[in-house]
């Protein structure tokens, strides 16, 4: 099955032209965000963080500004009409009848040549940087559908990639078995009131996990290996809480 038959070559073209315009945009945004982190390299960390979210943002904004301002417009009957009146202005007319004579110049007869064969070459060669100019657009439209089917087939596996992903973290939180030490969440709920989390997660023993980790969107789990806990005094516990509950505040687990 030809997936590209499906694909309308004008408005590929319009998706192409936009994203080639994303991979500056997007590279620009990136300078200026390295940049902007080394001068501000001495505030705080909230300040760098911001400037990542906020270029982000700038980045994920490009592509739907660029489909905005380059929308397809009857750009192909302006190219007709110019292209008509091209071709009137240089279409041979009707020639005189004395022309078409035999021209005699001393002894030598020249071949009679009528004024609408020299139109007819004038036209030919006028009319064939046209001929190549469409040529050129044939091609970049019969590529178009194909560069946009590899790019939406390559979202489709960026989201499927996300949706097992978000099944093996659901399963990871299901096996896990909820931690119930007293001591434990004490210090969850104040650090929890110290960093002004909306909800406080959940903590669980995981034997599948190596390293402690956050689990979940909408209801957040902290996991731990197995027994970690026991062989840690109370800063160290600390320590690792709170390194898991910035990741929460932040909304980058």
């Amino acid at each position: 099955m030809n997936f590209a038959a499906y694909l309308d070559p004008e408005t590929s073209a319009w998706v192409v032209e936009s994203l080639a315009h994303v991979l500056w945009q997007g590279t620009l945004i990136a300078a200026l965000t390295a940049v902007a982190t080394l001068a501000f390299r001495s505030r705080s960390v909230q300040a760098r963080y911001s400037i990542h979210c906020t270029a982000m943002l700038l980045i994920a904004a490009c592509l739907p500004l660029n489909m905005w301002l380059l929308a397809p417009t009857d750009q192909s009957e302006r190219t007709n009409v110019t292209r008509d009146a091209l071709t009137d202005s240089i279409e041979p007319k009707a020639a005189p009848t004395n022309i078409d004579e035999t021209l005699v110049t001393g002894n030598k007869t020249l071949i009679p040549i009528k004024a609408t064969q020299l139109g007819s070459e004038a036209a030919k060669e006028a009319t064939e940087p046209l001929a190549h100019t469409a040529d050129s657009t044939l091609t970049w439209e019969w590529a178009s559908p194909w560069i946009v089917g590899a790019y939406l087939a390559g979202i489709c596996g960026m989201v499927i990639r996300l949706l097992l992903g978000l099944y093996g973290c659901q399963r990871l939180r299901t096996t896990a078995q909820p931690i119930e030490e007293t001591r434990l969440h004490k210090v969850l709920a104040g650090l929890g009131e110290r960093l002004r989390l909306k909800v406080v997660p959940v903590v669980a023993y995981s034997a599948r996990v190596t390293t402690p980790l956050v689990v979940g969107v909408v209801k957040p789990a902290i996991l731990f290996p197995a027994a970690i806990l026991s062989d840690l005094t109370t800063e160290q516990v600390e320590s690792l809480l709170l390194h898991e509950l910035a990741h929460i505040r932040r909304y980058d687990h």
